[in-house]
């Protein structure tokens, strides 16, 4: 087994409501792939540490990731391709994910005249959810933002078909050996990935995305220019 994220590790397995259910896993397994940094916690638990696999390179399986995927049938990107570039966001909300630095940029790009989509994958439901729709309000974003609930793992290409541009934003997340895998499936899957410089310097990617943006929108007016010209020659 792939022990899971760090959260379950270092927070949810040393609840003592859950601890017992997580050892029971771990100590069940006949190996862990997991790193080097883990294995004291994992062995606090049982966990046949003997037969494990450390720091093994994680990548985004090509079969899912690399090969064409459809987007979204019902993705509120895909239906307003037309009004400019979409740009997608998966994962928890909050502010160490960098929800609202990127839900002010679109606020921006909107005043500044780009349109653009916003479609976040995120769950529906929660303290953080509503935290997040309040501030979509507040910046009069309802009609630039959706967000939707969060789709199978094997589903995800499917939402990174539907995004122009995916931003990861993790700034300071209170989990230290946290490794999300978003960039490695973003560049998989091919799509345009927008990261931090660094995390305290928010106006510089604020500006950087705004220079994406205007590529994506030139490239689509340009690819539609030239659709409705071979169309006229038709």
């Amino acid at each position: 087994m792939r022990f899971p994220a760090g959260s379950d590790l270092y927070r949810l397995a040393q609840l003592r409501s859950r601890r017992s259910a997580y050892a029971e896993v771990v100590r069940s397994a006949d190996g862990i792939v997991t790193t080097r940094s883990a294995a004291t916690a994992l062995m606090a638990l049982g966990a046949p540490i003997q037969h494990s696999i450390f720091d093994r390179p994680v990548l985004a399986p090509r079969a899912l990731f690399a090969e064409p995927a459809p987007p979204l049938p019902r993705a509120p990107g895909a239906q307003t391709r037309a009004a400019g570039p979409v740009i997608g966001m998966y994962g928890k909300l909050g502010r160490s994910k960098g929800t609202p630095e990127l839900l002010a940029a679109a606020a921006r790009l909107r005043d500044g005249g780009l349109a653009c989509s916003v479609l976040l994958m995120t769950g529906i439901g929660g303290a953080k959810y509503a935290e997040a729709a309040a501030t979509v309000r507040r910046l009069r974003l309802e009609n630039t933002v959706a967000m939707i609930a969060s789709l199978p793992h094997w589903r995800v290409p499917e939402f990174l078909a539907s995004c122009d541009c995916v931003c990861f934003l993790e700034n300071r997340f209170a989990i230290d050996v946290h490794r999300p895998q978003v960039p490695r499936e973003v560049a998989t899957a091919g799509r345009t990935l927008s990261r931090w410089p660094s995390e305290q310097d928010c106006l510089r990617w604020t500006q950087r995305l705004i220079a994406i943006c205007e590529d994506l929108a030139s490239t689509q007016r340009g690819a539609r220019l030239s659709l409705e010209s071979s169309r006229t020659r038709c």
